[in-house]
């Protein structure tokens, strides 16, 4: 809820809602197939290897080079230079002769130095042959010291180009798991975002999901399917920023190397979850800072669009009832303006469709002014023509509204205002 909202603007909320739901089908939610997350082991050996740690070497043109040896002649170098104006840049550099070294990353934290990279292998994809993992230091900040990382991946038989992920705190939260029942590592990757709780209230959250690394096989078109992948099966989870978190979090980070958390087997973890069903897809979705869970869901056949809400111990509600036809009852609205803060830069959308009592409008506005996202939902009752603005939780925002720009049977509106708060 906006924070100049008055608590009777809260109560018409909550009557709006509540007959709103009491107007909507129920629908079961689909159980989960990977409820088993909380017991995935940290891989290690014998299912990951690191290599390392880097060691400063002689490398013509770099001040200095620090190296891991990976055999058979290969090697993950990183590289300082300092160029015109004593511009420090430093790049990292996989090289198997005798073919051109590839380029892993030119924009590393310039402070790091051995410290700046670190090199595993492990057979992400099943099929018996070893990827080579580089993690890149990019930042590392003050005050809790969070460190931003970029996860790249080699697949050996389509060397040229790797799939990269980011991530914050690698090697400590962020990190690759294994199913207790077997099968590849995966990585679970986080960022710090601040979040709300109803009985804390505001709050700092580590929130995380689970990818996986698909590459297009021996005979693929070159690198252009390798990539990460959400695992839709399993969900995004967060855990808050409490005294022992952060104790276990600083625990690690002062262990050479750092030393992994299985922070996600905690009970304090909250699985920040969505209500698509097996054979959709989430397009966007949230839970706003009153516990109101919502999803936009859309059909992996294209049949259909479904917006599905549910209040704290509510049932699942959706919209439309009869998915048949749903495209044409949902109304987009966009706006996009690029070029940074120097233009002013927005990214507005927002997806509209009326229901039994009014009006109701998921949006998610972003302005580069500000740096910020606006993400909720708005209520405009029919009989009174107010509108009532529930804001999301930022720690649980999932997916994009910008993925149904280029949807082709769903009704638009031209232009898009962009939110007064931005």
């Amino acid at each position: 809820m906006t924070s100049h909202a008055s608590r009777a603007v809260l109560i018409v909320a909550a009557a709006w809602l509540a007959g709103l739901q009491a107007t909507l089908p129920a629908v079961p939610v689909d159980p989960s197939p990977a409820a088993a997350w909380n017991r995935d082991a940290v891989c290690g050996p014998p299912h990951m290897r690191e290599f390392g740690p880097p060691r400063k070497t002689e490398r013509t043109s770099c001040a200095p080079a620090y190296c891991v040896d990976l055999g058979a002649g290969e090697r993950v170098c990183s590289c300082r230079t300092i160029g015109p104006g004593d511009d420090v840049s430093v790049e990292v550099l996989f090289e198997r002769p005798p073919a051109e070294p590839i380029r892993m990353a030119s924009d590393l934290w310039e402070m790091a130095g051995s410290d700046a990279f670190r090199v595993f292998r492990s057979d992400l994809t099943g099929d018996g042959q070893a990827e080579t993992i580089v993690a890149t230091l990019v930042n590392r900040g003050n005050g809790m010291g969070v460190e931003s990382w970029r996860v790249s991946v080699i697949d050996g038989r389509h060397p040229a180009t790797p799939a990269s992920w980011e991530a914050q705190d690698f090697g400590v939260l962020s990190i690759f798991t294994r199913p207790a029942s077997g099968g590849p590592c995966r990585l679970l990757a986080g960022e710090w975002i601040p979040g709300h709780d109803p009985a804390r209230g505001e709050g700092l959250y580590f929130v995380g999901r689970w990818l996986r690394f698909l590459s297009p096989g021996p005979d693929g078109p070159g690198t252009s399917g390798s990539r990460f992948e959400p695992e839709t099966e399993r969900p995004v989870i967060r855990r808050r920023l409490l005294v022992d978190f952060e104790r276990e979090r600083l625990s690690a980070m002062d262990a050479d190397p750092n030393r992994p958390v299985a922070w996600f087997a905690s009970p304090a973890v909250e699985s920040v979850g969505h209500l698509c069903h097996a054979a959709e897809d989430l397009v966007f979705g949230f839970r706003t800072v009153t516990g109101l869970l919502a999803s936009v869901c859309r059909a992996r056949s294209d049949e259909y669009l479904v917006y599905r809400s549910q209040a704290p111990r509510g049932v699942v509600e959706q919209f439309p009832a009869r998915l048949e036809g749903s495209w044409g009852q949902f109304e987009l609205s966009s706006y996009f303006r690029g070029g940074g803060v120097q233009n002013a830069g927005l990214d507005l959308t927002g997806l509209r469709f009326n229901g039994p009592h009014g009006d109701v409008e998921v949006f998610q506005d972003w302005s580069a002014a500000s740096n910020k996202w606006l993400v909720g939902l708005t209520l405009t009752d029919r009989g009174t023509g107010k509108p009532v603005t529930l804001d999301a939780d930022p720690s649980t925002q999932l997916g994009a509204l910008s993925r149904l720009r280029g949807a082709p049977r769903l009704a638009r509106v031209s232009g898009r205002a962009p939110n007064g708060a931005l």
